[in-house]
């Protein structure tokens, strides 16, 4: 019969070390791919991973990118001939909250510390940033010693890995106390007319006004009208900053009976003279003998600067050398108690 010819086909796999990986971190939403490798056409890839999921194939993916989703995959190569190796890959999934919010404690009061406090993201970076080239890095962050220059808009932007980028914004305003003022429109005041008193405060502040006669009010600019004696006193007005509490200012206000006249005036009715006007130092007076007894120099607020009797001749004199430029207030109290009111110009 001879000889009978048989053949067989054998193949050789090489041996291969198996690779693994992933486009992880991910984001919530996203597409997760797998991959496993090297690719031939006698390899095969079997994967297992969290919540029970399995998969064939090289290349893996898994979508929309669920939390469940993160943990262990282990990936399983079986080479015809050679076994099989196993390789493990880790997922980490990542989500913005809902919502990146950004806040601060303002308005807050000089010299006080600022607090900025932003939406916190697990798996992600923080950073502040704001006026005067502040940053810094933290989703609660703080600035010491709060000034006028910190005042303006803080940006808060979080980086989450494979999500990008969120940003949020606060407000942040700085108040000082020392920028709360009270002023009486005219002062002394004569009788009849009207006392005008003005407060003044940062934006959001209230407003208290008390005086004397049973006096109050709530506006930062109020009226009494028909002056009368009984309204001559202390003025208080307690101003309600925010972020500072309550800052308390006073003013004395007279309501006197007096003319409102020019000097020319004056002269025809008692003879006074003051002179110079405008002054640099020395103010000098004079009226009829026996028509006056004392002169007080005010400033604008009713503050008296300086006061002197009138000597027997009818001659005064008001030092106002150490005074800064501007408008003062002279007020002539006559024996029989009038009170004649003029203005003088410091140079």
């Amino acid at each position: 019969c001879g000889p009978i010819v048989r053949t067989v086909s054998v193949t050789i796999n090489s041996i291969v070390t198996l690779s693994a990986s992933s486009n992880s971190p991910v984001c919530v939403g996203q597409n997760l791919v797998l991959t496993a490798g090297p690719v031939n056409n006698n390899n095969q890839f079997y994967w297992v991973g969290p919540n029970g999921f399995s998969g064939v194939g090289s290349s893996i993916t898994r979508s929309p990118v669920q939390t469940n989703f993160a943990g262990v995959y282990t990936v399983y190569m079986n080479v015809p001939g050679c076994g099989t190796q196993q390789q493990t890959v880790s997922v980490v999934v990542n989500g913005f909250p809902n919502v990146i919010q950004a806040s601060s404690n303002s308005p807050i009061c000089l010299g006080s510390t600022l607090i900025l406090t932003g939406t916190p993201v697990t798996g992600g970076t923080a950073l502040w940033t704001g006026p005067g080239g502040f940053t810094a890095s933290g989703s609660q962050v703080s600035r010491q010693q709060a000034t006028p220059n910190m005042n303006g808009t803080y940006q808060y932007t979080v980086n989450l890995p494979g999500c990008g980028t969120r940003q949020a914004f606060a407000s942040v305003v700085v108040n000082n106390p020392s920028s709360v003022n009270a002023v009486a429109a005219q002062n002394p005041v004569c009788a009849g007319s009207s006392i005008v008193l003005s407060a003044f405060g940062p934006s959001g502040s209230s407003f208290s006004w008390t005086g004397p006669a049973g006096f109050t009010a709530n506006q930062p600019v109020t009226y009494r009208l028909n002056a009368t004696n009984n309204m001559t006193g202390t003025y208080t007005v307690q101003v309600n900053v925010p972020g500072c509490g309550i800052v308390t200012r006073t003013l004395n206000v007279y309501v006197i009976n007096c003319r409102m006249t020019s000097n020319s005036e004056l002269e025809n009715l008692i003879n006074l003279k003051v002179y110079p006007n405008p002054f640099v130092d020395l103010i000098q007076g004079e009226a009829l003998a026996g028509s006056l007894a004392q002169i007080q120099l005010m400033d604008l607020n009713g503050r008296v600067i300086h006061e002197t009797n009138v000597s027997e001749d009818g001659t005064f004199q008001l030092n106002g050398e150490n005074l800064p430029a501007g408008v003062y207030l002279m007020v002539a109290k006559t024996m029989d108690g009038q009170m004649i009111q003029t203005k003088l110009v410091k140079q």
